[in-house]
């Protein structure tokens, strides 16, 4: 089995993108799903104005390639110093002396199936530019159109190819200048010949300079749109169905990344983490780089015992497996997939979708039976993947009594229902809500305490002996 060039093994259906070898990788990831930046400045890259950025692997040699399209036309050649390596070394400013006439926005699939990679380029003038690899795991690429199935968006054209619906057809997406994106699709099956669908997709409208690429960032088998825009930021758009051409906004700014102008999304993983990272382009011609944080730890806080919390997080496999084996240890906390139906057991197995993914949801609870803390892990297992563990921990505290307060016969009373619990109480007084309380009763076991009255107002309240906690403020 070969790695993926996004993280989802669909992706070779997806995207027709290049995979290279590695064994299956279990990757655990937080929701909401947050990138955190790497470098605004990957491997010192600066193309002097509007990178674009494509990755793939040219040559078949196992290392990725970076190219970089310019506000020339130009496309820039960088390849990857080492497996899993971030550093990248430029081989060639001027990659099979290509030129479109400015604005170059590059990207790679293979439209005919003939395993040569097609390099289709977007430019200034609204037009695409067809290469073709001149043989296999070639670096050298000749011209085979300069407009590319007589396709004219006006401006800025930065293409993208998928299979949006998975019908067997790639469909090609052209954001362009005035913020909108056309909707192409294939003909027949392995033809270069498209068909407009329509020239507002999903009436998406980013203002200017609409870029999009898409992946699938959750695992959850809906594809994932990403758009950047003049303004710097990304926008993030989510399939309605697996099989569907609708896609709804989810973040208008998703998490919150702004490169500054005419920012151009690129997903690849690098480091072959199962873990996408994120280049994005931008006006000033670096390139940024982000990573999808990987999830190793649940913290569910402080909890009161008889009270529950859940947090919830993605997980999924790649590669060669026939399922994904989950197992819990720790007390105090249980499993579903479902988020209402938990495993007494504490395990299960998620198995192969309908799409052919190993993936889902895990909702933990945190339900805590006695207070303390609590620390344990979930082991995530499956053939020929390397065991990923989740670290949960937890702190739990018994809560503080409802507590009555009364006065009979000159004497202030105490009293709270103590439960079938044995256990002691501390009583605190202050004459002022907001001031020092000090304890004036310890090891009370009955639920009943008693002073005499003053004339002085004072304020009660109550804890459990083993764990602090103030509550609400009782006035006599």
């Amino acid at each position: 089995m070969k790695a993926f060039f996004n993280i989802m093994v669909s992706v070779v259906i997806l995207f027709f993108s290049d995979l290279y070898s590695q064994a299956s990788l279990i990757t655990p990831v937080a929701l909401p799903e947050n990138f955190g930046i790497l470098t605004s400045d990957l491997s010192s890259i600066n193309v002097g104005k509007y990178s674009v950025p494509a990755v793939t692997d040219i040559d078949g040699d196992g290392l990725l390639d970076l190219f970089s399209g310019d506000l020339y036309g130009h496309i820039e050649y960088y390849v990857q110093s080492d497996s899993a390596s971030g550093d990248f070394t430029l081989v060639d400013s001027l990659f099979s002396s290509i030129d479109v006439g400015g604005w170059a926005s590059p990207t790679f699939t293979d439209l005919d199936g003939d395993g040569l990679k097609d390099l289709l380029i977007g430019n200034l003038d609204g037009r695409i530019y067809h290469y073709e690899q001149i043989y296999s795991d070639s670096v050298k690429f000749e011209l085979v159109t300069d407009f590319f199935n007589s396709i004219d968006v006006s401006f800025n054209a930065a293409p993208v190819f998928a299979d949006i619906n998975r019908d067997g057809l790639l469909d090609l997406l052209i954001g362009e200048d005035f913020g909108h994106i056309f909707h192409y699709v294939q003909n027949s099956a392995f033809s270069t010949d498209f068909t407009l669908v329509t020239g507002s997709f999903n009436s998406i409208d980013t203002g200017f300079n609409a870029a999009p690429v898409l992946t699938d960032i959750d695992f959850d088998g809906l594809l994932d749109m990403f758009v950047g825009n003049y303004e710097g930021y990304i926008s993030h758009y989510e399939q309605t169905d697996a099989y569907a051409a609708d896609f709804t906004l989810r973040e208008l700014k998703f998490n919150s990344i702004d490169v500054g102008y005419r920012s151009k999304p690129c997903f690849t993983d690098i480091d072959l983490d199962g873990y996408s990272d994120l280049l994005v382009g931008e006006n000033d011609g670096n390139i940024n780089s982000y990573e999808l944080q990987k999830l190793d730890s649940l913290d569910f806080g402080t909890v009161a015992v008889g009270d529950t919390l859940i947090q919830k997080y993605l997980v999924s496999v790649s590669g060669e497996a026939d399922y994904l084996h989950l197992e819990l240890w720790a007390d105090g906390f249980d499993m579903s997939v479902t988020g209402d139906e938990f495993d007494y057991w504490n395990y299960f197995d998620i198995f192969q979708d309908s799409l052919g993914m190993f993936t889902d949801t895990v909702y933990v609870r945190f339900i805590p039976a006695i207070s303390g803390e609590v620390t344990g892990y979930i082991d995530h297992t499956s053939m020929s993947a390397d065991m990923v563990s989740v670290k949960i921990s937890g702190n739990s505290y018994l809560p503080p009594p409802e507590v009555t307060v009364e006065t009979v016969d000159g004497e202030i009373i105490l009293s709270w229902n103590t439960g079938e619990q044995e256990l002691s109480y501390n009583v605190y007084s202050c004459e002022d809500p907001y001031g020092e309380f000090s304890c004036v009763a310890t090891d009370v076991w009955d639920g009943f305490w008693s002073e005499p009255c003053t004339d002085e107002k004072k304020f009660y309240y109550v804890t459990v002996n083993d764990f602090f906690q103030p509550p609400a403020k009782k006035k006599h």
